[in-house]
């Protein structure tokens, strides 16, 4: 069966400047509501019955509070909590995690994007399955028990991140990237590998490496 898709998506629907409400700021730290209102028309074809169907449905809207406190010069601690909304009239947690930071980086503990989602490409077409970017067997883009460490200096940026298995509840993994950039040349270079203990078909590993220049004109 062929099918074809016209897709069109509105990524801020009605929504025009910001994103993000200050819901208090100070010296000692800030708190801000942010939200992204998606919404999707998608139009498909099926060829053998020559039918056409057209919905109108969310994709991706969500919201969630950010917040950060400035314990010294040194050292601040960081927490959010991100809700979806899948457009069946349920709220669904997308992100919660906190963490500490300073000028040697920052780190982040809880259900997070991986460190492979923040230094990898743009996942253009994940519709009727399919995905732009090929991530690791069992991990995804987003992790339960996930452990990161990021920084970013002038011209490079590095990370580093573990998701815990939690007595197989979630596949391991283990992810190092950089990129740098080089006046009008971007480079990444990073590997992760990942290991799911229950994955349906038995004991499943994977490891990837990546390479990528990219040049602004």
């Amino acid at each position: 069966m062929k099918k074809t898709l016209l897709a069109v998506v509105l990524p801020t629907l009605f929504v025009t400047g910001a994103n993000a409400a200050e819901i208090f700021k100070s010296e000692e730290g800030s708190a801000e509501f942010y939200g992204q209102i998606r919404t999707e028309i998608t139009s498909v074809n099926d060829s053998e019955t020559d039918t056409r169907t057209t919905n109108l449905n969310t994709s991706g809207s969500r919201g969630g509070i950010n917040a950060k406190y400035n314990v010294n010069d040194d050292l601040y601690v960081h927490g959010l909590v991100e809700f979806g909304l899948p457009g069946n009239g349920e709220v669904a947690g997308r992100l919660h995690y906190a963490g500490f930071g300073g000028d040697w980086g920052k780190v982040s503990l809880g259900r997070q994007y991986t460190t492979q989602d923040d230094f990898y490409g743009a996942d253009f077409s994940y519709w009727f399955g399919g995905s732009g970017i090929r991530y690791l067997a069992s991990a995804s883009f987003k992790h339960d028990n996930y452990i990161k460490y990021a920084f970013d200096g002038e011209n490079f940026s590095i990370g580093a991140g573990y998701g815990l298995d939690e007595n197989n509840s979630a596949p391991s993994t283990a992810q190092l990237f950089g990129s740098a950039n080089f006046g009008d040349f971007d480079f990444i270079l990073g590997g992760a590998t990942d290991k799911d203990e229950e994955s349906g078909v038995g004991k499943l590993e994977s490891t990837a490496y990546t390479g990528s220049v990219g040049y602004t004109f």
